[in-house]
């Protein structure tokens, strides 16, 4: 019995990646990859925009969430309460603020479990009817890198894209009153360990799996660029 992530996101990526290997012209495994990401982000754009807007008001109402901390400290349920009313009032979701993280976890497994399980026909297994198996596939990508083999120069990307979003987040962020608190802290010590992880694994990975971690970076600074223009415009001063 198939499962049903096999059925809901395996099966759907693995036949929109050989739709696109098939219909591109030259056939590059490479550029299909990039323009499947794409796609992907476009597709999850709607939640970005709802997540930066939530954040936006967050980050106003700041002030007014410092005071009910404080003054209710001693009375957490109350304190709770009392957080969860001005939430209301102000039509605020701070949960909102994980989605786009929780959206993406589960198509980038799914991605990673294609690429790992190797980019050969023989392992094309789940194409629907209307799908053509492809004879051969071409991993060279641009004719330059073979995505099936390691690749450091990949790696070395997606961890200088990683620093660059993790740097572009961390400056769209509030800063706390005490730029020495822990919070800050692990902000900055953040900015440079996710980088170093992501050389790491990928690294150990075929390069297939970089290239699509570059190229989502990319577009999620793109993105989150083109968000926050629309934000500040849309939200210069206030709510």
């Amino acid at each position: 019995m198939k499962t049903f992530l096999f059925v809901a996101l395996y099966q759907p990526l693995l036949n929109a990646l050989v739709l696109l290997y098939s219909y591109i012209p030259g056939h590059d495994f490479g550029v299909a990859v990039i323009v499947l990401t794409a796609l992907l982000r476009l597709a999850l754009y709607p939640l970005g925009v709802s997540t930066a807007i939530t954040q936006k008001k967050m980050a106003l109402i700041q002030p007014k969430i410092r005071e009910i901390q404080e003054r209710l400290k001693h009375n957490k349920d109350e304190q709770a309460r009392a957080l969860f009313s001005l939430y209301k009032q102000e039509r605020v979701n701070p949960f909102l603020n994980i989605l786009p993280v929780l959206a993406q976890i589960p198509i980038m497994i799914t991605l990673y479990q294609i690429f790992l399980r190797g980019i050969d026909v023989s392992n094309l297994h789940g194409l629907y009817s209307f799908v053509s198996k492809p004879e051969i596939i071409n991993t060279m990508f641009l004719g330059v890198v073979d995505l099936r083999e390691r690749s450091f120069v990949i790696a070395l990307l997606a961890g200088v894209m990683q620093f660059a979003q993790t740097k572009q987040l961390s400056s769209q962020t509030p800063k706390p009153q005490n730029p020495s608190d822990t919070a800050s802290m692990i902000q900055k010590q953040m900015m440079f360990f996710l980088p170093i992880l992501t050389i790491s694994v990928v690294s150990g990975l075929p390069s297939v799996v970089g290239l699509y971690w570059v190229v989502s970076s990319v577009l999620a600074i793109a993105q989150q660029w083109h968000i926050a223009s629309m934000i500040k415009k849309a939200y210069p001063t206030h709510i």
